[in-house]
């Protein structure tokens, strides 16, 4: 079993790691969901832009989960809701951007833990669910942005916890992830959140931010993404 699982693992990593990556995730469809699980899930491990793609590869095999069996998917989900548990003594790399991502492609899904993924940046709730690892409360704004693009009306309540996120002093790189939420969520923000002040205030901001979008990575800056959601948010 062990042997069987490391040879999935390898050629799991070797599929995403390919340059033709994107069309080797029709190959994955010759395997079932169970099988991909855990060698997606250790390739979350890895330090590179193959663990990027394994959070893509692990939306689209959650979904097809869901179609044979909600309730697998739905297990796959409190699995990476317990890896962000302080109690599982994990440093949960890629569970939230994981999470984001398999909201994005699954509808049903997103309605169901949506405000969870919300509680891990908004220490404002008494749930006590705030992530306060900078590097990792990261991954919970790329997870809501990826969201975001998708399904953005779904974080309208959100939207002012995403606002602090500019402020951020811990992590450099959250500020510009904030702002990548915001102008996804443009036509989507309640009355009475404001994030113009703060995007203005972010414009020269020069900090590089490695992103994940569109299925690349792309080099970036906290300034770059303010003007985007500027611009975003005054089309809208």
């Amino acid at each position: 079993m062990e042997k069987d699982f490391r040879r999935l693992k390898t050629k799991v990593q070797a599929l995403l790691a390919a340059d033709e990556w994107e069309a080797n995730l029709d190959a994955f469809e010759a395997y079932t969901p169970r099988q991909l699980i855990g060698p997606l899930f250790s390739t979350l491990l890895r330090m590179d832009e193959v663990r990027w793609r394994a959070v893509t590869a692990l939306g689209l095999t959650v979904d097809r989960m869901f179609q044979n069996k909600a309730e697998d998917a739905r297990i796959v989900m409190r699995r990476l809701m317990w890896n962000l548990n302080e109690e599982s003594g994990n440093i949960a790399w890629g569970a939230p951007e994981s999470m984001g991502e398999i909201m994005a492609v699954n509808a049903t899904m997103a309605q169901e833990y949506s405000s969870i993924l919300v509680s891990y940046m908004d220490d404002s709730i008494t749930c006590g669910n705030f992530i306060d690892h900078p590097p990792l409360r990261r991954g919970v704004y790329w997870g809501l942005g990826r969201l975001a693009q998708e399904r953005p009306a779904i974080l309208t309540k959100g939207a002012s916890a995403v606002c602090v996120g500019l402020e951020d002093c811990e992590d450099e790189q959250i500020p510009g992830l904030a702002a990548w939420v915001l102008s996804s969520m443009a036509g989507h923000l309640p009355g009475d959140v404001d994030p113009l002040p703060g995007l203005e205030a972010l414009q020269d901001n020069e900090t590089d931010v490695e992103l994940y979008r569109g299925r690349r990575m792309e080099k970036t800056t906290v300034g770059a993404l303010a003007k985007e959601a500027l611009a975003a948010l005054s089309g809208s």
